[in-house]
């Protein structure tokens, strides 16, 4: 799974300058919803497996109007759209809402986005002559969560629930077929491919220049030419990955310039060697120009 473009720019950011407290919480629900929907994937390949395609962050307009799909799940006879939520914690249903029993705070309806994202879909199945049911349901996917006195007939699924409820969907459905296939590349032609990128206020020499962990910002130091350490927390990360990573950061940032062996350099404070950035952007990545004009192009975001 791919992260959004606006995870991407926070992740980036994080640790090479001050964010507000408001990007800082913006990012951490951003990490827990990309975790819930990674922890979600891993069961519908486990219980569904080939049986049905499965689409994630299927991002659609219809109108003006955009609208994100956590996940598709299609077989032959139906398509089953789920809204994951990783919410941790006691949370009450009452009158048709959700409340955070810990902020006594009333939450938006996933239920009623669901609701609202199904009708979307409807429109642009019928735009495309595509005839085929759609049902829709809520996921809490947090290990932490308890939803109180929500009535049994919501289409709501627990994780505990997940392994018999997907199982019961590949069982009542008919496998994929060659229509099947149709149908989803007929559908991907609709997916909106143009990102929301953040506002920020940035620029290239604003930026701290150095490589850092991940997990607690602390400066990434190369360890026997094998692997880098962080000081902080010792997490150790492989040469390959922390250099993918800082290409990912520098194209996420900067997606209007050149991706080049000196800028890369420069930017990670020559603490990854011009060697080691010329291999992987070779195996990785598309080579245009010739002598001081060489730079690199990304296909596609690499996770």
């Amino acid at each position: 799974m791919v992260k959004s473009t606006a995870h991407r720019q926070l992740e980036a950011l994080k640790w090479r300058m001050p964010l507000a407290r408001e990007q800082l919480y913006y990012l951490d629900h951003l990490q827990r919803g990309y975790e819930g929907e990674r922890e979600f994937k891993k069961f519908v390949d486990s219980y569904i497996g080939e049986g049905a395609v499965t689409i994630t962050d299927f991002i659609f307009s219809v109108n003006g109007t955009v609208r994100q799909i956590d996940a598709f799940i299609i077989f032959n006879d139906a398509v089953i759209i789920f809204e994951v939520k990783n919410y941790q914690g006691d949370y009450l249903f009452k009158k048709g809402e959700f409340y955070n029993t810990k902020y006594r705070d009333k939450i938006k309806s996933p239920i009623d986005q669901l609701d609202h994202t199904v009708i979307l879909l409807n429109r642009l199945f019928k735009r495309i002559g595509i005839h085929i049911p759609i049902k829709s349901y809520v996921v809490f996917i947090g290990e932490d969560f308890h939803l109180y006195e929500a009535p049994r007939d919501l289409n709501i699924v627990m994780r505990s629930q997940l392994p018999n409820f997907l199982n019961e969907l590949r069982l009542m459905y008919r496998r994929t077929d060659e229509n099947t296939m149709k149908f989803v590349d007929t559908l991907n032609e609709f997916k909106h491919l143009e990102e929301r990128r953040l506002h920020i206020d940035y620029s290239y020499d604003s930026l701290k220049k150095s490589l850092f962990c991940s997990d607690d910002g602390g400066e990434l130091v190369l360890n026997n030419r094998t692997y880098y350490k962080c000081p902080k927390c010792n997490k150790k990360t492989s040469i390959e990955d922390v250099v993918l990573q800082a290409i990912l950061d520098f194209y996420t940032l900067f997606p209007e310039k050149k991706l080049t062996i000196s800028s890369l350099y420069n930017f990670t404070g020559g603490k990854i060697s011009k060697y080691h950035y010329r291999k992987l952007l070779k195996k990785n990545f598309k080579r245009l120009g010739n002598g001081r004009s060489v730079h690199y192009t990304i296909d596609k975001v690499i996770e």
